[in-house]
Order: structure tokens, then sequence, then C-alpha cells
């Protein structure tokens, strides 16, 4: 949604985190892949699906390289990319506290755009319910 409002540089660092928070569950779903393939088409980079980087390094370097405004729209993204296979597990629910904390957003607000995102979700599903003419 805003990726394209990154710095350059920060595009593949971000990808690094989506693939670092995909992989956290420990499942790497086929909702996570094909939401990585459609952020590279969004951001024009390269898709790929591994990163030879620790998430703590990733989230570092983001935080060091990336404005006030950046950090809300990779927060926002990192939502996206753990909400879509519908399963917040514990381990993707540490990486976001860190991602925040380091951030420096209250992840009370982190908590309130990952709700934001699971009901944005089930917007989407009632309409490829309705689309396919099954009961909403």
């Amino acid at each position: 949604m805003y990726l394209n409002e990154l710095h350059p540089e920060n595009k593949d660092l971000f990808l690094d985190l989506c693939i670092c928070l995909s992989m956290s569950d420990l499942h790497f779903s086929h909702e996570e892949k094909v939401l990585i393939k459609q952020l590279c088409a969004e951001m024009n980079i390269p898709e790929r699906y591994s990163t030879d980087l620790n998430v703590n390094d990733v989230i570092k370097s983001l935080a060091k390289n990336t404005t006030e405004r950046e950090k809300r729209i990779i927060i926002i993204e990192a939502a996206g990319i753990i909400m879509v296979d519908n399963d917040y597990s514990d381990n993707e629910k540490k990486l976001m506290l860190t991602l925040s904390k380091i951030f420096g957003i209250p992840y009370s607000e982190t908590e309130k755009i990952i709700g934001t995102i699971s009901e944005l979700y089930s917007v989407y599903e009632k309409f490829a319910q309705f689309l396919t003419g099954k009961s909403i």
C-alpha cells in the first residue's frame, strides 16, 4: 500500500524483515509467499524467499535508516504479512513487540494496527465470498 514511499535501500531490508516474520512461526505459508510476491512487485524489486540476515540486525538497520513515517509504514506492512495466514503466533508477537520497541512506537498502537489489518482481511474474505456466490 505504502511501500513505494520507502527509500530504495530500505526496500530490500523490509523484504528481509518480511521473510524473517514469515519464517518465525516455522511455517512459511502459501499466503505469506503470495503476499511477499505482491510486495516485491509493489516495491519493484526482485522477489526472493530467503535471507541470510538475522531478524534483530534487520530491525536495527531499519530503525537506523528510516524516517518516522517509514517506520510506521513498515509496522503496517509487517502486520499485513503476519496476519495474511490468519495466525498470529507467539514468535510473531515477540518480533512485532521488538520491532515496535526498537522503532520507538508504542506496542499498543501496533496492536491496533494488527487488529485493523485483521479486520481488513475479514472484509476482503467477505468480498471473495460474495463474488463466488457464497453467503456472507
